[in-house]
């Protein structure tokens, strides 16, 4: 118990400290999120899931060397993510691909070594690689989709609506045009740039830095959600660290001078829970910065000081980046095929497309690279603007001035949903009054389970230039 190097060492120690952190977060800081922890008799198994993803995190996070409370934690993520299905955020769509490859490749070495004892190193290099291209694959999407000439408008861009949301900045700078400016092309810049770096083993140390500082400052945004954005996309950067950072902090100076580090080990874990506290009640946003300036600062400082591999030798690109197993393989082709969904006529959210203003629907989109969108299916070419519903979740989301729905979407709720009715309006100007979706010939009949547990839609928002939605 005297040397804390002893008992927490290896990478993917630091990791699941992080990867914790993202999970407790993503309860933590949002509300719907976090109200299933007392849903257990309306969704019994969806609610056991967060309830083993949340406390399963937090264990994570005190005990970061040992593997059992991270699986824990990843089933529970996975019971409720089933649950959750289709409704989930691009970030926890991010993380769902990652717990099922880290989940996949902890049973591929029990029943490989037949036994529950494995070798952290050999998990480490079987996830590893899974995380690093799903943090690309975000990259090459969260650049690819702004691409588009709402997001290069300052009046209507995301880059400026987020900017607009640091609250601790003076008025002057959340106005200023040239800073405006700066935001939009600061943001495309930064984001390519990155991805370029961690494409190549050699300068990966200087992506992961830049990409670690990027998301450590959008977790300051005011918006206080997008801290589990950042706090999961810094535990993707962490998996580029070196092998061997902790063993260089255990060796250093820092750490020899350290009284009694197994103490300021638990000590920080608790700084790190209690923040849990600070998201679930919304509490002033200067002890958020606060607490987030000291853990996501620590992860980065951490990162620049130890993060940088003193050898490329046995580091090739394609063998740190591609997956080493047939599981992983498929989970970063199904990313990849996941943020192509919108210009393929597919789904709208959940694409990796946030804070992107990209449009695609009804055959139409803003992206410079296509003058329409190469759709291969059909489920976003008819929109309608739903004017009354007796669903309240419908009527929560997609009726309001200017706001229109997918046809597809609105069928793939109301076929699950059928007890309720519906007034809508189609293209051709022709309203349609529903009383009972179970009367309609179409609307009732749903479409094939996978289907229905893939197909999400955005609410179409009808103005010109379209303004930024999540």
């Amino acid at each position: 118990m005297a040397n804390y190097s002893n008992i927490i060492h290896g990478p993917l120690t630091l990791f699941q400290l992080v990867f914790g952190a993202a999970i407790m977060y993503f309860f933590a800081s949002e509300s719907d999120q976090f109200e299933f922890l007392s849903y257990f008799s309306l969704h019994p198994v969806t609610t056991i899931g967060a309830w083993m993803a949340f406390y399963g995190s937090i264990i994570t996070i005190i005990f970061p060397h040992k593997i059992l409370p991270m699986i824990v934690m990843v089933v529970g993520f996975l019971l409720y993510s089933a649950g959750k299905f289709p409704s989930v955020s691009n970030h926890h769509i991010m993380e769902l691909f990652f717990c099922i490859g880290f989940l996949c490749a902890w049973l591929k070495l029990i029943i490989k070594r037949q036994s529950l004892t494995l070798n952290k190193d050999d998990l480490y290099q079987l996830v590893a690689p899974i995380g690093r291209s799903l943090l690309i694959i975000m990259y090459i999407y969260g650049t690819f989709h702004k691409i588009n000439s709402d997001f290069l408008n300052p009046e209507v861009s995301c880059a400026v609506h987020l900017w607009k949301h640091f609250h601790y900045m003076p008025a002057w700078m959340l106005e200023a045009k040239w800073i405006h400016w700066a935001t939009i092309y600061g943001t495309l810049i930064i984001e390519g740039l990155a991805l370029i770096l961690l494409c190549f083993a050699r300068t990966s140390y200087y992506g992961m830095v830049m990409g670690m500082l990027f998301h450590f400052l959008i977790g300051t945004n005011g918006a206080h959600t997008l801290v589990n954005y950042s706090t999961l996309s810094i535990s993707l950067h962490v998996l580029f660290l070196a092998p061997d950072a902790l063993n260089r902090f255990y060796q250093s100076n820092l750490y020899t001078r350290l009284h009694k580090p197994l103490l300021w080990w638990y000590g920080y874990a608790f700084i790190l829970c209690f923040s849990a506290l600070y998201f679930i009640h919304q509490w002033p946003l200067i002890g958020r910065l606060v607490l987030w300036c000291f853990i996501g600062g620590s992860w980065i400082l951490f990162a620049i000081l130890y993060g940088k591999k003193q050898s490329y030798h046995s580091r090739t690109t394609i063998g740190y980046l591609w997956p080493k197993s047939i599981v992983g393989a498929i989970l970063i082709i199904g990313f990849f095929f996941n943020g192509l969904n919108p210009y393929i006529g597919l789904k709208t959210e959940s694409a990796i497309a946030m804070f992107s203003n990209l449009q695609t629907e009804n055959g139409q989109t803003n992206h410079l690279f296509f003058d329409k969108p190469p759709y291969l299916f059909d489920f976003q070419n008819d929109i309608v603007v739903m004017t009354h519903t007796t669903d309240p979740v419908m009527g929560n989301f997609f009726i309001g001035p200017n706001i229109a729905i997918t046809y597809s979407q609105m069928k793939n709720w109301f076929s699950q949903h059928p007890d309720n009715g519906v007034v809508y309006w189609d293209e051709s100007g022709k309203q349609h009054i529903i009383e009972n979706i179970r009367n309609h010939p179409d609307l009732s009949k749903p479409y094939p389970w996978l289907l229905q547990k893939w197909l999400y839609f955005r609410p179409v928002n009808l103005t010109t230039p379209r303004p930024c939605t999540h």
